[in-house]
């Protein structure tokens, strides 16, 4: 596949981020692909960007958030659910942004 600014995306790379190279090019997709995120507090808001991320390709997603799940949590982040609530919010997402990266 093309090179640009970054390391060459492989095949299986380029088949499966085709939509958003498709959408904004090579090059945007390998300098997505070598990025880098830090998350501060795990709200729902940010637990959709941080999906969403994941799903275009970005290496690595950091989450900062010692917090424990809330009783209203579960009704903003659509990651949580009633189970999760008293445990902390970046244990119960990291699993879940994980599975997305695969």
């Amino acid at each position: 596949m093309a090179s640009g600014g970054g390391k060459a995306l492989t095949q299986f790379e380029a088949e499966l981020y085709d939509r958003g190279i498709r959408v904004w090019g090579v090059d945007a997709q390998q300098r997505l692909g070598s990025s880098a995120v830090l998350a501060l507090g795990m709200t729902g808001c940010c637990a959709e960007v941080c999906k969403n991320l994941a799903l275009a390709g970005v290496s690595s997603i950091v989450v900062l958030d010692g917090a424990a799940v809330t009783e209203v949590d579960p009704c903003s982040n659509f990651f949580l659910t009633a189970d999760d609530v008293g445990k902390n919010v970046r244990a119960c997402l990291l699993l879940l942004l994980f599975v997305f990266e695969l």
